[in-house]
């Protein structure tokens, strides 16, 4: 309805009414009918359908005045529209109210509850009377349990914390650690707040999202990067070691006549064996199963390594490497990926001595 007044007797059969101006008549709204809306009805009210005061079809949230008694029977549903910060619907009465133990309904805008905050849903100057049968809500907080007060004048809806902590459902090390930090931010906190939204079986799945575990596992992954690296010199390192080598040149006399070979030159060379640059590239793929506590990690990784390295007296190996190493890693129960990528340089060696000239090795390596 507009802002137009009508000044007969009202009777809602079906469908739904939406009273935004004001009705000067008793109105009845009968079983299979709706009224909502903000407006006024300037005489009594009784109810066998559903009452949705202070909605209106533009998702208005306010107050639905009744100046008389208003009877809510046994048949009807009390449905109150409320959000978050806790603005809600609300039925206000000059008379007296008359609970016939119908239903109450909270409808929370996306199923969350304002916490800790009261909400006066129906007030009677004239005092209440009765209560509710039934009561209902879109919430699945396993964290939060309506309060229900009738108090003389007016009834109000509180969702307050109730004992039940995160840590008792957590399932691991690493989730109850999160979820006792969690708890320890309190109300207000946007990932407290969250949680407690939610059913206790959506939480150790939100727990492992928040343990940041991912992070360990770059590490862990990382750490096989090194073992790359470090492979790949001592495989460099278990070359054998040989002493200098002399190389021959030849001269030739160039003329107007053909060429003709003068000598052959003995000179030393440079001798790989004395020394080399050298190169090798690497790469894996591998999965860390999980414990029960940090999630499965797939990994794959790849890079190379250049190097130049020089043997001294036959006997000691010194060299200098550096290269390149690309890791990327996926925690699929995380929802989880990363990337590292790392350039590394070092410095090896090696020598031989004793009787039986067996090497001993030493590698240095820096990133």
């Amino acid at each position: 309805m507009g802002e137009n007044t009508y000044a007969g007797g009202t009777d809602v059969f079906g469908g739904t009414l939406t009273l935004n101006g004001s009705v000067k008549s008793r109105l009845a709204v009968h079983v299979g009918a709706t009224l909502r809306g903000l407006g006024r009805i300037e005489a009594p009210l009784s109810v066998a359908g559903t009452l949705e005061p202070g909605s209106d079809n533009q998702g208005s949230i306010g107050t639905l005045t009744v100046n008389g008694d208003t009877r809510l029977l046994k048949s009807s549903t009390y449905r109150v529209d409320a959000n978050a910060r806790g603005r809600h619907g609300k039925l206000a009465v000059s008379g007296q109210t008359t609970l016939a133990n119908g239903t109450l309904e909270i409808a929370l805008a996306n199923g969350i509850a304002p916490v800790n905050k009261r909400m006066i849903i129906l007030s009677s100057d004239a005092g209440t009377k009765g209560t509710f049968g039934r009561f209902r809500t879109n919430s699945v907080s396993g964290y939060l349990d309506p309060d229900l007060d009738y108090a003389p004048n007016d009834l109000s809806v509180t969702f307050r914390r109730n004992g039940v902590t995160f840590s008792s459902v957590a399932r691991s090390t690493n989730q109850t650690s999160v979820a006792v930090a969690a708890e320890g931010l309190g109300n207000g906190n946007p990932v407290n707040d969250a949680l407690i939204q939610n059913s206790l079986a959506f939480t150790p799945g939100a727990l492992d999202s928040l343990s940041g575990d991912a992070h360990g596992s770059q590490v862990t992954a990382t750490y096989g990067d090194a073992a790359l690296v470090s492979g790949a010199l001592l495989d460099r390192l278990r070359q054998p070691q040989t002493a200098l080598s002399a190389g021959t040149v030849t001269v030739a006399q160039a003329s107007d006549g053909p060429i003709q070979q003068v000598d052959i030159i003995h000179s030393p060379t440079l001798d790989s064996r004395v020394f080399s640059l050298w190169g090798s590239g690497f790469g894996s793929w591998g999965r860390m199963r999980s414990d029960g506590n940090a999630g499965a990690t797939s990994t794959s990784r790849g890079g190379f390594i250049l190097g130049a390295d020089a043997t001294i007296d036959q006997n000691v190996r010194i060299g200098i490497a550096g290269g390149f190493t690309a890791t990327d890693i996926e925690v699929a129960s995380r929802l989880s990926s990363g990337t590292n990528e790392s350039i590394f340089g070092a410095l090896y060696g090696s020598a031989r001595w004793g009787s039986n000239q067996r090497p001993s090795r030493r590698v240095l390596c820096g990133t």
